[in-house]
């Protein structure tokens, strides 16, 4: 049942991720900018586990995730915990 907890949430945070970069490229002044693949990363979450996410990315790099943001890879609260 963990993995099937795990393997829901991975996949909604990954829907989620796929709509706000999809919402950043239909902004005014993102015309131009076009999607460039993804960057898999693995993500601690408090009580769930590490769920495997597909970071899209952008051809100007300019998209940062408000749900995942850059160069975090446990949740805040996961975050608390871990530190002394």
């Amino acid at each position: 049942m963990v993995d099937g907890v795990k393997l829901a949430v991975g996949n909604s945070l990954n829907q989620v991720l796929k709509a706000e970069i999809a919402v950043f490229l239909g902004t005014p002044g993102q015309e131009v900018n076009k999607r460039n693949g993804n960057t898999e990363r693995d993500y601690a979450i408090k009580g769930t586990g590490t769920v495997r996410l597909m970071l899209p990315n952008d051809r100007k790099k300019l998209f940062s995730s408000a749900v995942i943001p850059k160069h975090e890879r446990v949740t805040p609260g996961l975050q608390k915990i871990l530190q002394p």
